[in-house]
């Protein structure tokens, strides 16, 4: 069972295409805590913990075969002549949204809204508490059961043809969405995975990166499944999700990369949240024709009232710029649920009903 204590959130065959000579040995970092560059750490201790999904061995033993297929998938990428596939598209997502549910980040966050939660509003009843370990097996249960969730998604690869690389981090399955943050009768509502305008981004190699994106707001021309990206603006705009993203370290191959990446921390890392939640409280206000209005207020406020009810708000940090080969498609639509659900894509199953609004750049 030794052989299986120290368990990866981001494996080790991801991994391998940014270390050095991509002999899955040793890795460039930097560390955002630090504010310095480490050369040659030792891949197989880089985004671990002990039995991270615990001592039964049941989760990492699940995973492994979607690990295993990754890595072949990452070979026939990196060959000559490769075409994307749609089975291969349907991987990448796949891996994508394993990816971005598994890390430690995505858990501790959850975490931490409860322990905010606790600290607005009093004591959680211990049903509802959850530590790092639960929220991973939580997490991967929505992974488990809906493998499909973004089926719908566009997928395109991104060659790097500049002499800046593509780095990554300790939690490199990012997810953004520009419209959200661009239009305002997006504001105030969660942007999620299933929601209309979502981009997932995830470096595959120094010079490859994986671009997953909503094709009824967004196009990406492209030929075999491949866009060549040949401005290093584009590189440090895709590069930049890395650092917004990250819980503590950056990694890239190169060590002659380490000023390029220190000089993109430096641009970059005064847009990272302090939270990736916000908590907002509401008292009941009046009853207005029968139904009854609430009003966001304090937490204190909240605590003496009656009835209050809690919301909580996913955020995601603001890039200062999206690279230029993402562009904004003609004639884009979302689809307004006037729920919580909020803006969803065309694939919803509901979409029909809701009201469709037009997009434009």
């Amino acid at each position: 069972m030794a052989n299986y204590k120290n368990q990866h959130f981001v494996p080790r065959c991801y991994l391998k295409p940014f270390t050095q000579d991509r002999e899955g040995r040793a890795l460039n970092l930097y560390n955002l805590d630090a504010a310095r560059s480490i050369p040659r750490v030792s891949a197989r201790d880089q985004c671990s913990g002990d039995y991270f999904y615990g001592d039964d061995l049941k989760l990492e033993k699940r995973l492994q075969p979607f690990e295993a297929s990754y890595g072949q998938l990452l070979d026939r990428i990196q060959g000559e002549n490769y075409r994307l596939n749609a089975d291969d598209r349907t991987e990448l997502r796949r891996f994508w949204l394993l990816q971005h549910l598994r890390t430690e980040a995505a858990s501790r966050r959850t975490v931490e809204m409860f322990d905010q939660l606790e600290a607005d509003a009093g004591e959680i009843p211990q049903g509802y508490r959850t530590n790092i370990k639960d929220a991973v097996k939580q997490a991967m249960s929505v992974f488990f059961d809906t493998p499909d969730l973004l089926d719908d998604l566009s997928v395109c690869l991104v060659r790097n043809t500049t002499d800046r690389s593509f780095i990554t981090s300790d939690n490199p399955a990012v997810m953004g969405n520009r419209w959200h943050q661009s239009d305002r009768r997006a504001i105030g509502v969660s942007p999620g995975l299933q929601n209309a305008g979502m981009v997932g981004l995830l470096p595959l190699s120094p010079e490859i990166l994986c671009l997953i994106y909503d094709g009824d707001l967004h196009t990406l021309p492209n030929v075999a499944g491949w866009v060549n990206a040949d401005r290093t603006a584009d590189i440090d705009a895709l590069n930049a999700h890395q650092v917004l993203n990250c819980a503590a370290n950056l990694y890239f191959a190169g060590w002659s990369d380490r000023t390029g990446v220190e000089t993109l921390v430096a641009e970059t890392a005064g847009r990272r949240l302090p939270a990736r939640f916000a908590i907002h409280h509401a008292v009941l206000d009046r009853i207005e024709d029968g139904a009854e209005v609430f009003k966001v207020v304090p937490a204190a406020e909240a605590r003496l009232a009656a009835r209050s009810i809690v919301h909580s708000e996913a955020l995601l940090p603001t890039p200062q710029r999206w690279p230029s080969i993402l562009r904004w498609r003609t004639g884009g639509r979302v689809y307004d649920s006037g729920t919580a659900e909020g803006f969803v894509r065309d694939s919803h199953p509901d979409a029909k009903q809701f009201r469709r609004l037009r997009v434009r750049p």
